[in-house]
């Protein structure tokens, strides 16, 4: 187990992902990324594989023998994953464009969904999505502040 929580084959998932595309040039493969958008194959990997990984966590409890059927624990958990989701779009478009819109409303109204799965969910994975997404936000939210401070200086 690695830090308790994880098996070594759900860890190299995300361990591998960044660090590949760290040693990655960008003359061949990501040629079109610039500094802007450079974690986006990185982070939506990342995101991708543990919503997936939540995913066939909820699914297979449905189809276990030896245990009776959970309503309650797959309910909870498909919720949760939903409440996931505005976040994991806005960051996802956020990566690929980083533009600072009109508002940040938007942000502010979805990111506290995400302390949801983080305190109430089961499911490891679930649950760090659930930080990944905390701290994607909170980065996004940096970011466009930067971008608006850059602006309003050039004025």
């Amino acid at each position: 187990r690695v830090l308790g929580i994880w098996h070594e084959a759900d860890a190299i998932g995300l361990i591998v992902v960044p660090v590949t595309l760290l040693l990655t040039p960008d003359d061949y493969m990501f040629c079109t990324l610039n500094k802007n958008n450079r974690w986006f194959p990185g982070v939506a990997a990342a995101c991708g594989y543990l919503v997936m990984m939540s995913t066939h966590h909820i699914m297979s409890s449905t189809f276990e023998w030896d245990r009776p059927y959970d309503i309650v624990f797959i309910t909870r958990n498909v919720i949760l994953l939903g409440c996931c989701l505005p976040s994991l779009r806005s960051l996802v478009t956020f990566m690929i464009r980083p533009m600072a819109g009109a508002d940040d409303s938007y942000l502010y109204l979805v990111s506290p969904l995400n302390l949801l799965p983080l305190l109430v969910s089961d499911i490891t994975a679930l649950r760090l999505l659930g930080g990944c997404l905390i701290a994607g936000s909170l980065h996004q939210m940096y970011y466009t502040m930067q971008i608006r401070r850059a602006g309003e200086m050039r004025l």
